[in-house]
């Protein structure tokens, strides 16, 4: 048994030992990845406005736009209607919760609630933003171009999509 024991610590170690090389390997990939793209970058657009490939012996790179996207600049302020809540409570009070919704049992519920965890949908955001500023798209083609915002919307933005590295 303690044989057993002693290789189930040794694997367990070697496990941890290959989850950091895993992701040492993974942060140089990405690093090399941003290098790649930024020197795409750096070489500008040809005459049609896209940018340029770098060709090798075995392989090229090129670039392609991503699509806009959400960022979320201020959780708080987002309002209620573009978030989800996950909360986790005893079996029991849940099922006082389905039987009566009275004002005790809400308090109670209320009192119980353990880890309460809020996520924003990006994708309600987008639309509420989008339905906002019908002239986003042509907002954010140009040069220099903001985040889009609307005061309907606060504490999000649309913002322009980065490029990403494709590898053929």
């Amino acid at each position: 048994m303690a044989h057993i024991e002693g290789q189930a610590a040794l694997a367990g170690a070697e496990i941890k030992r290959l989850q950091a090389r895993k992701a040492f390997f993974e942060a140089v990939l990405e690093r090399v990845e941003t290098s790649v793209v930024r020197t795409i970058y750096n070489l500008g657009v040809d005459a049609k406005g896209r940018y340029k490939t770098l060709e090798g012996d075995t392989v090229s790179f090129s670039v392609r736009r991503c699509p806009p996207t959400v960022a979320i600049t201020d959780e708080a302020a987002v309002p209620v209607a573009y978030k989800s809540l996950s909360i986790t409570l005893p079996a029991i009070t849940w099922e006082a919760l389905l039987d009566s919704l009275d004002i005790e049992a809400r308090t109670k519920l209320l009192d119980e609630v353990r880890r309460p965890d809020a996520s924003v949908s990006k994708t309600l955001l987008k639309a509420a933003i989008e339905a906002d500023a019908p002239d986003w798209k042509e907002r954010l083609r140009e040069a220099g171009a903001l985040p889009v915002s609307v005061e309907s919307v606060p504490g999000a933005a649309i913002v322009p999509g980065g490029l990403s590295l494709v590898r053929k």
